[in-house]
C-alpha cells in the first residue's frame, strides 16, 4: 500500500532538512556538542540514497567515517555521540523522504503557516 491509496494529500508535516535537524539538534537528537555536525549532517540528509534501506545505512556510517577520518579526536572523545547522532540522522530522513515514492525534500511544502 501506499499513502495515496487512503490520503489525497500529504497527512502530516513535511519538513526541510535543515528544519528538521534544527529541531532534532534542539532536542538532543542529534548532539549539539559535536562540532560540524549540522553541516555534514544537512550533506548527508540531502543526498541521493535510492531506497530508505541504503540510506539507514549509508547516512551513520559516512557520519562515522567523517569523524574518523577528518576529525579523529572528536570521534575518539565522543563516539556515542556521534553513533547516536547518526540515528538522529536516519530517523530524520525515514520521516521526511521516500526514495521507492519520489518523494524527497520539498516534495510536499508546507503552505498552511505553521
Amino acid at each position: 500500500m501506499d499513502c495515496i491509496d487512503c490520503h489525497n494529500r500529504a497527512s502530516h508535516t513535511m519538513q526541510t532538512a535543515e528544519d528538521a535537524l534544527n529541531r532534532a539538534m534542539a532536542e538532543g537528537a542529534v548532539s549539539p556538542e559535536l562540532p560540524w555536525v549540522h553541516k555534514k549532517g544537512l550533506e548527508l540528509l540531502k543526498a541521493n540514497y535510492s531506497t530508505e534501506a541504503e540510506a539507514r545505512v549509508k547516512i551513520p556510517a559516512q557520519l562515522e567515517a567523517f569523524y574518523r577520518t577528518e576529525h579523529p579526536e572528536v570521534m575518539a572523545a565522543k563516539a556515542g555521540l556521534v553513533k547516536s547522532s547518526g540515528d538522529g540522522l536516519v530517523y530524520i530522513f525515514t520521516h521526511n523522504v521516500f526514495p521507492e515514492m519520489k518523494i524527497t525534500w520539498g516534495t510536499h511544502p508546507t503552505t498552511s503557516g505553521t
